[in-house]
């Protein structure tokens, strides 16, 4: 019996060495894998199932490109920057459109940055995925986003430039009465310029801002009437209005100012959500100049284009409303760089450049209106009384103008 006993004993014993043994092994691996992924596995959180690893993030126009390698299938919809430590969220993101893993491969998530706050980010994070309603699946590295979100943004310039003086000719340049706006539509900054008759450089400026960006909403009361300059209802320029349908389905935008009460009729121009990063309108007041400021402003509708960024870089330009007595330009912009003497820049040999402004797109801008051209397809259809401004204002539909459509191609 004493024997059988011992037997017994040691017959456990050697069970609980091979699996301490069958332990180290499997900890043996983990630990290379997580080597090899750049980090300790000490350090990281892996599901028993999946393995995920951060393998490249690339800068594009306003949104970043997140190649991630994993082991499982899964369907994510949004990311989750954490702390890598404490776990703690830093910045919740949703992709553009809900992405199936592959396993065993490189999965590319797009991941934009519109009304993210990347100031957060320039530290190390993991990237967590999941769904809106939380994450499972954690990388077994860190990386820092930071540079890349920052690149993105600077690829993400638009200009729209006014030239003031039209005694030398419908389409004649006068730089030395220019003003302009950069904008970047992702953050709504904005840096303001203007000459003031003067051929000078640098420009006065910028009067800088941050422009307002409206998301998800269909409908925007400016002001009821004209106001005083020093009454203007947006301290800024412009107005970026963002399509929540991205361009996939019809979408209607009112907006309510002292002439009218105008609704923007704005087709589909993608068919699957990957074809499309960004769909939005810009309203312009081209009389708006801290430099020379107008004696009253009114309805931010001087231009009005629709801006479509799809997903292989191509921007499609839109323009629904294009009036007025000043010359208007709008070109995209890769950089701030002498971005005070652009207005000098398009015609540096001389003050007055004839013959300057064509349709487009050329090496200068994207596309040109002439001084005093009205562009716009609209129709009147009755009124509306409008509570807030207790008057009744006309309705007005403005509709896509088949000619003018431009497509630049953006790099990113």
């Amino acid at each position: 019996m004493r024997m059988r006993g011992l037997e017994h004993i040691a017959a456990i014993i050697a069970l609980a060495l091979v699996a301490v043994a069958i332990g180290i092994a499997v900890y043996a691996v983990s630990l290379h894998a997580a080597s090899q992924a750049g980090g300790s596995a000490s350090k990281y959180e892996r599901s028993s199932r999946c393995y995920v690893r951060v393998e490249a993030v690339k800068p594009r126009i306003g949104w970043i490109d997140v190649h991630v390698y994993t082991t499982c299938r899964a369907k994510v919809d949004t990311v989750y920057l954490i702390d890598p430590v404490t776990r703690d969220l830093l910045v919740p993101i949703h992709l553009l459109y809900p992405v199936e893993l592959k396993p065993f491969t490189v999965n590319v998530l797009r991941v934009p940055l519109l009304g993210v706050n990347i100031s957060r980010l320039n530290r190390p994070v993991a990237l967590a995925l999941g769904t809106s309603k939380g994450w499972s699946l954690v990388s077994a590295n860190w990386f820092n986003p930071y540079i890349e979100m920052k690149k993105a943004l600077e690829n993400a310039w638009l200009v729209m430039l006014a030239d003031r003086y039209a005694a030398t000719g419908s389409y004649t340049y006068d730089w030395p009465y220019t003003h302009w706006v950069f904008f970047n539509f992702v953050t709504g900054q904005y840096y303001f310029y203007s000459y003031t008759g003067v051929a000078r450089n640098p420009a006065e400026g910028p009067y800088a801002g941050r422009a307002p960006i409206l998301r998800n909403v269909d409908r925007y009361l400016l002001t009821c009437n004209w106001v005083p300059w020093s009454e203007r209802p947006v301290d800024s320029p412009i107005v970026i209005v963002y399509n929540p349908t991205r361009g996939l389905r019809e979408w209607r935008f009112t907006w309510i100012e002292p002439h009218g009460y105008d609704v923007f009729v704005l087709p589909p121009v993608a068919k699957r959500p990957d074809e499309v990063v960004y769909d939005f309108l810009v309203f312009w007041e081209d009389l708006w100049n801290p430099y020379l400021p107008p004696s009253q402003v009114d309805d931010w509708k001087d231009h009005v284009v629709r801006v479509t960024l799809y997903t292989n870089g191509t921007v499609r330009l839109q323009v629904y409303i294009a009036k007025g007595g000043y010359l208007h330009v709008f070109r995209h912009q890769t950089s701030l760089a002498n971005a005070d003497i652009l207005g000098y820049s398009l015609c540096p040999s001389s003050t007055h450049c004839y013959g300057f402004c064509h349709t487009g797109p050329t090496s200068l801008y994207d596309y040109c209106k002439p001084h005093g051209a009205f562009w716009a397809n609209s129709v009147s259809d009755g009124s509306v009384y409008v509570a807030a401004c207790g008057s009744y204002k006309t309705v007005y539909y403005y509709y896509p103008m088949p000619d003018k459509v431009w497509y630049v191609q953006l790099t990113g």
